[in-house]
C-alpha cells in the first residue's frame, strides 16, 4: 500500500507522482478504487489478520537476511512482541504458534549455512524511487484541497525491495512471499509479474545489473487433519530486455490513462473486479450506494481510515 499524492517541485505547475504496486494494481482493475485508494487517501479500516501474518513474517526473515548473531532469537522476539500487541481473535488461525511453525520449518529447509547466495550489502528491504517518465497534462486536477492546475507530472515508481542477491554469478531480486493459495498456476504469474519486472527494472535503473526474480514463497494453509499445511519453495525467474522495457511503457501508459480519467474528473468502475478470487473488493460497499453523498459519508465514515503508508518510509 501506498499514496499517491501530487508533490510540487521547483517549478511551477510541474509536480511529482509516486506509484508502487499496490496503486498500480488498483489503476490495473479498477479506476474507482484508485481514485478511492491514490486521491481520495482512504482505505478499509479494521486488522487485516492475512496482511498481518505476512508482514510479521518478513520482519523475522529480515533478521536472518541479515545474518544479525542472535537472528533465530530475534525472530521469536519479533513474532511474539507483535502478536502481543495484536492477539488473534479466537477463530483466527494465522496465529503467532502457527508463525513460529513456519519460519522453523523454512530454517530447516534452508539453512542458513548452506545458501546458495549472497546478499548484497545495504539491501535488505532498502526502499527505492526511480523515473518512470514525465506525462504532459496542462489542466485543473481536482484534489481534496481543491484544483490544482498541472503542466506536467514527474511519474516515480517506488517499492520496498526484500534483498539483492548474487546468485549463480549475477544479480537478482529476492522476494518473500506468504501464500494461502498457490499452485503451478501462481508460480507461472511471475514470469510475467508487474510488481518483480518493475523491482527488476528499478535495480538496473540504479546501476545494479539485476537479471530477474528469486521468489521465495512460504505457502501456509489453514490447518487441517488431512494435506500438509506447510510448505517451502524457491524458483528463480530471468527477465528479458525486452520484457523490462515493455513493462516500462505498458505501466508508464495505465498511469497515462489513470491521468486522464482524473483531468476529465471521472474515474470509471471496473465491475468486472467487484467480485474475485479474494473476495469482494473493499470499496464494493462504497459503490453500491445509488447517491454521491452516501458514497461520500460511507467513504469518510469509520469503515474507512486516511492511507499513511508508504514504501518510502
Amino acid at each position: 500500500m501506498s499514496t499517491c499524492t501530487l508533490q510540487p517541485t521547483d517549478q511551477e505547475q510541474v509536480f511529482d507522482f509516486e506509484i508502487d504496486n499496490s496503486s498500480l494494481e488498483n489503476f490495473t482493475s479498477c479506476s474507482r478504487r484508485a481514485q478511492y485508494y491514490s486521491i481520495l487517501k482512504r482505505e478499509p479500516a479494521g486488522f487485516n489478520a492475512a496482511l498481518f501474518f505476512g508482514s510479521v513474517i518478513h520482519k523475522a526473515l529480515e533478521h536472518r537476511m541479515n545474518r544479525t548473531p542472535t537472528w533465530e532469537a530475534d525472530q521469536v522476539n519479533t513474532v511474539t512482541a507483535a502478536y502481543a500487541e495484536n492477539p488473534p481473535s479466537f477463530e483466527e488461525w494465522r496465529t503467532p504458534d502457527l508463525a513460529l511453525e513456519v519460519l522453523t520449518a523454512y530454517n530447516k529447509r534452508w539453512p542458513i549455512e548452506l545458501e546458495p547466495f549472497t546478499v548484497i550489502p545495504d539491501t535488505v528491504e532498502s526502499s527505492f524511487r526511480v523515473l518512470l517518465g514525465t506525462a504532459m497534462l496542462d489542466c485543473a486536477l481536482q484534489t481534496p484541497d481543491g484544483p490544482v492546475h498541472v503542466k506536467a507530472v514527474n511519474v516515480f515508481w517506488t517499492g520496498r525491495c526484500d534483498a539483492l542477491i548474487n546468485l549463480y554469478d549475477s544479480v537478482f531480486v529476492m522476494d518473500h512471499k506468504t501464500a494461502s493459495v498457490t499452485g503451478e498456476s501462481y508460480y507461472e504469474d511471475f514470469n510475467l509479474s508487474s510488481q518483480m519486472l518493475g523491482y527488476v527494472w528499478a535495480a538496473r535503473q540504479r546501476g545494479i545489473a539485476a537479471v530477474g526474480l528469486y521468489a521465495d514463497v512460504l505457502e501456509t494453509r489453514r490447518p487441517s487433519k488431512t494435506g500438509k499445511a506447510i510448505a517451502q519453495r524457491r524458483q528463480p525467474y530471468w527477465y528479458s530486455d525486452f520484457h523490462l522495457e515493455e513493462w516500462r511503457v505498458d505501466t508508464f501508459t495505465l498511469i497515462q490513462d489513470f491521468l486522464e480519467h482524473w483531468a476529465r474528473d471521472y474515474f470509471p468502475k471496473g465491475t468486472k473486479w467487484c467480485h474475485g478470487k479474494f473476495g469482494e473488493c473493499p470499496y464494493w460497499k462504497v459503490c453500491s450506494q445509488d447517491t454521491a453523498a452516501g458514497r461520500e459519508q460511507l467513504l469518510h465514515g469509520e469503515n474507512y481510515q486516511p492511507v499513511t503508508w508508504s514504501p518510502l518510509k
